[in-house]
């Protein structure tokens, strides 16, 4: 009699893992609410990140595939990286190119969302000028298009440019502008980063986002800060005319007379220009 409860009892175990893998596996079209928005990216020499500037509902990477394309040619679309981590990623060869994506879980959930990033970095060595590539995050079930995004595959300029910022100002207790005077030679925003210092205590160098756009929340001092940067001219580059916006979002504002200050760095940590305050 032990043999037939030993059978069922297998029998039970295996109707459970089965049921357990159907159910882990991703419905077989994109659930109707999730929505991805993937931001211009910014370099670190030949390497592009693309951050995910919005996603309406935290998802499993199982749940994706990426691709990439190469001036107009794709290659074959792969399961996302499911590990964290610049190394950790997936190859892709399109119009016979390499390139590695790697998925950096910025928030450690586990999962795709807000703030999270893709870094496609070319394994070759640099790859020449003018590639034109489009990023594609699919929904793996059935391949359908989630999010997409096109650049350039372009290197930081040679010369660094000179940056000069002018007095600043504060809009509400909470908020200082940053006018920028001169920038030569002028560049795109993707080759810039910043810091933001309150007292001795410094925050991670963070990138500028698209004109009008928030960076991710910055954390620093027991408060929750958004830099975003002020395209005045519209041509897409950090210019003369352009500022600079500080705001405190969450937290409370450093006690009155705190030493305040605004970095402005390349790419590589190079510091362009400060701008400092009291609190």
């Amino acid at each position: 009699m032990l043999v037939p409860v030993a059978a069922a009892l297998v029998g039970i175990a295996i109707v459970l893992a089965v049921g357990a893998f159907y159910l882990a596996q991703p419905p077989l079209t994109p659930p109707g609410n999730l929505t991805l928005t993937l931001q211009t990216p910014y370099f670190a020499g030949f390497a592009a990140t693309v951050p995910i500037a919005y996603a309406s509902v935290a998802t499993s990477p199982q749940s994706f595939l990426v691709n990439l394309a190469v001036n107009g040619t794709a290659g074959m679309a792969v399961p996302m990286p499911t590990t964290s981590g610049i190394g950790a990623g997936v190859v892709l060869s399109p119009l016979g190119y390499s390139f590695r994506i790697d998925w950096s879980d910025v928030d450690y959930d586990g999962k795709v969302s807000t703030y999270d990033t893709f870094t496609i970095t070319p394994t070759w060595g640099p790859p020449p000028c003018c590639l034109y590539e489009t990023f594609y995050i699919l929904w793996q079930a059935d391949g359908s298009l989630v999010a997409q995004i096109s650049f350039y595959a372009q290197a930081p300029p040679s010369t660094i440019p000179t940056v000069q910022l002018g007095t600043t100002s504060r809009g509400t207790a909470t908020n200082v502008y940053v006018p920028v005077i001169d920038v030569a030679p002028t560049a795109s925003p993707a080759y810039f980063r910043f810091q933001l210092v309150i007292d001795t205590n410094w925050s991670q160098p963070t990138p500028l986002w698209t004109n009008g756009s928030g960076a991710p929340n910055v954390s620093l001092d027991g408060g929750a800060y958004i830099v975003a940067w002020y395209d005045y001219g519209y041509d897409g580059l950090l210019d003369a005319g352009d500022a600079f916006n500080i705001t405190m979002i969450t937290g409370t504002w450093p006690p009155s007379g705190t030493f305040m200050a605004f970095y402005l760095e390349w790419e590589d940590g190079t510091v362009l220009a400060v701008a400092s305050w009291a609190a």
